[in-house]
């Protein structure tokens, strides 16, 4: 045994539970919310990227990952802030500023909000597609879905080491061996 071994083996798991609890999904989806509603919190291109900077900056989030399909929109966000209702009525005003007060008030209520190991549970579930409308669907990580057509999926991450990037470049593996990519409805 080394003189760190006992220090590694009380400050790993203290420091892991800091990285996992600042951890965060903000999420808009179709179970609770309208398409309509979803399309609220869309935007592409350089208007995308203006948003999330401005998000990013605004409410000084460490990392921000953003996925949008006709099914969700979720924010993937690390922070030590408290996911209160004043901090998601931030989130989507600084998003999308043509909100008005009572079109928030009603998303926030439609958001569904996932913390550390829920977070990652959430996370895995949605890249391996066991969240979809049809399971097994390759919608987000599929050769043509939309990872696939964004380039690569760090192209809308923001942070240095990106935890969640991590998770979706899982997700094909997940399909695989569980045999999702031969559910009814996944081939494309």
């Amino acid at each position: 045994m080394t003189f760190l071994e006992p220090f590694s083996r009380i400050i790993a798991p203290i420091f892991q539970r800091c990285i996992l609890n600042s951890l965060k999904i903000i999420s808009l989806n179709i179970k609770k919310a309208s398409p309509e509603d979803i399309g609220k919190l869309y935007a592409e291109g350089d208007a995308l990227a203006t948003k999330l900077a401005l998000l990013k900056n605004t409410l000084g989030l460490q990392e921000l990952m953003y996925l949008s399909t006709c099914n969700r929109t979720e924010f993937l966000i690390k922070t030590n802030s408290e996911l209160d209702e004043n901090y998601l009525k931030s989130v989507l005003l600084a998003f999308n500023d043509n909100l008005g007060q009572e079109e928030i008030a009603d998303l926030v209520g439609k958001l569904d909000v996932y913390e550390g190991s829920d977070a990652i549970l959430h996370l895995t579930n949605v890249a391996s597609s066991l969240d979809s409308m049809v399971v097994g669907e390759r919608e987000i990580t599929g050769p043509d879905g939309r990872l696939a057509q964004t380039g690569s999926p760090a192209q809308h991450c923001y942070g240095k080491e990106n935890i969640f990037r991590n998770r979706y470049c899982k997700a094909p593996g997940i399909r695989s061996v569980t045999g999702l990519s031969q559910a009814s409805g996944a081939q494309h």
